[in-house]
């Protein structure tokens, strides 16, 4: 290790250069834009270090400022601005039923039981204060529980 910060200290700012190099190079083989900002940060920190004389400590904290003010502005420029879209539910399709009433189609028992939602069947919980539901019966889907929908009895 101390071979590694000896050539590190002795190269000056073309080692800053050659992590930058070295960090951008690693961005480019497993993607995930976090070390393309601390290569720029290296990449920053070895031109001015070869631009001005300044210690390897003065050179560590140029480093880091860059690093994090890096960062910092590659999540404002890159931040999810998504467009709304017209089908939020596209990959939420159990959040898509919420606050819809389906139509019992095996008896809700002990709170378990299915309802048919279109051409498909679906598991549900109901709360356990709830009576049985029989077949045949319409309920609401009020959330989530894992897979399952939670329903609750339509009053007619």
């Amino acid at each position: 290790m101390g071979n590694i910060l000896t050539y590190f200290t002795e190269l000056g700012g073309w080692s800053w250069l050659i992590l930058g190099a070295a960090l951008l190079l690693l961005e480019v083989l497993v993607p995930g834009i976090f070390m393309l900002w601390v290569g720029f940060a290296a990449i920053i920190t070895g031109v001015i270090a070869l631009a001005f004389p300044i210690s390897m400590q003065i050179q560590l904290l140029i480093f880091a400022g860059a690093a994090v003010a890096s960062v910092l502005i590659g999540r404002m420029l890159f931040k999810n601005d998504a467009d709304p879209t017209d089908q939020p539910f596209l990959n939420k399709r159990g959040e898509q039923h919420v606050g819809k009433t389906y139509q019992v189609i095996e008896p809700i028992v002990g709170g378990r039981g299915k309802i048919a939602v279109g051409d498909s069947r679906w598991s549900v919980t109901a709360p356990d204060h709830a009576a049985d539901i029989p077949a045949g019966a319409t309920v609401r889907v009020t959330g989530l529980d894992g897979n399952k929908l939670t329903v609750e009895p339509v009053e007619s």
